[in-house]
């Protein structure tokens, strides 16, 4: 049997390189050649920027979100937020959490609702993002989605308030001594995100804010606000929000990673001294109404005692259309 043989050819191959490769005297660069090699062709995306680009598209759903109420003793008023939040929570499968404020008096801390955040973050470990709403609010708008129209990154990027100045009470508003909020879209990363809140005419508005669950940002602006609010040499005017003012005037980072949006996307106000702006009113349309300035009017209390409960009920009628309360409220 004839065999046949595999001819192969011996010509050289001729390397072929780029200008950047050769140096003046025609010597092979070799550098260059090595530089290549490591850069096959585009730049390779960094972890940071990975998470980043991850986040801005992130969207929260279901139990990625709990709304968490703390009331002090069950009363007509705890009664009326637990069952608003309660039908909302359930119609868009959020978790509804509640928690007796009151199991906290023992600790003489100054704000139950960092302990009270901090448990529900404990309870709920697999949530995203943590709502605290005063019992005093009411949510209007059936219809909203927070995954959608309130945490969704576009959404935030066009509703928090740049170049405001934060408010601050303490600094008795000199313009010195009061930090500006962001000045610009690219200061917000959203892999950093630890808070949402508003701001009032006085101060930060803690009676409506979201804190990010697993996530070191809402940490630490938890942390270093219950210390600020332990400090021995701080005369606050109002401990809860001026304490936390101090920490995003004094903590750069925690001010990026802190969203203060206009007031009416989580906490509209009625017409008293507890809103300032055009968009801080409560108009037909909006997602909460938050009756705390009612505590200092008491035309404001008589409206809370006879709307709140039409509120609710007008409410709980809404989730077969998830339409919103035809109500307006104008004090």
């Amino acid at each position: 049997m004839r065999s046949y043989g595999l001819v192969v050819s011996r010509r050289p191959t001729l390397k072929v390189y780029n200008v950047a490769e050769v140096d003046p005297l025609g010597q092979v660069n070799q550098v260059a050649v090595e530089e290549k090699k490591k850069v096959p062709g585009r730049k390779a995306e960094s972890d940071a920027a990975r998470r980043e680009r991850e986040a801005a598209n992130e969207i929260f759903r279901g139990k990625d979100i709990v709304i968490l109420t703390g009331y002090r003793s069950e009363t007509n008023r705890s009664d009326m937020a637990i069952k608003n939040r309660q039908e909302y929570a359930e119609l868009h499968g959020y978790i509804h959490h509640a928690i007796d404020l009151s199991k906290y008096d023992a600790q003489n801390h100054p704000c139950d609702k960092i302990l009270a955040v901090r448990e529900t973050k404990k309870k709920f470990k697999d949530s995203k993002w943590i709502w605290w709403l005063d019992e005093d609010s009411i949510i209007m708008n059936p219809s909203v989605d927070l995954g959608q129209h309130v945490l969704n990154p576009d959404v935030l990027i066009k509703k928090i308030a740049y170049n405001d100045n934060i408010r601050n009470v303490d600094a008795n508003f000199q313009v010195a001594d009061v930090a500006t909020y962001l000045q610009h879209k690219t200061e917000i990363m959203h892999s950093k995100l630890g808070m949402v809140i508003t701001q009032d005419l006085l101060s930060l508005d803690t009676n409506s804010f979201f804190v990010r669950s697993q996530n070191a940002y809402g940490d630490m602006i938890l942390d270093l606000w219950e210390e600020n609010l332990k400090a021995k040499d701080r005369d606050y005017m109002r401990p809860e929000q001026d304490s936390l003012v101090r920490v995003l005037v004094n903590h750069r980072r925690l001010k990026a990673g802190t969203a203060i949006v206009q007031q009416e996307l989580i906490n509209a106000g009625i017409r008293d001294i507890g809103t300032v702006g055009p968009n801080s009113f409560y108009r037909k349309g909006d997602f909460v109404v938050q009756f705390s300035s009612c505590r200092y009017n008491d035309m404001c209390m008589v409206v809370w005692n006879i709307l709140a409960p039409k509120l609710v009920n007008e409410f709980g009628k809404q989730f077969s259309t998830k339409g919103e309360v035809e109500v307006v409220l104008n004090v």
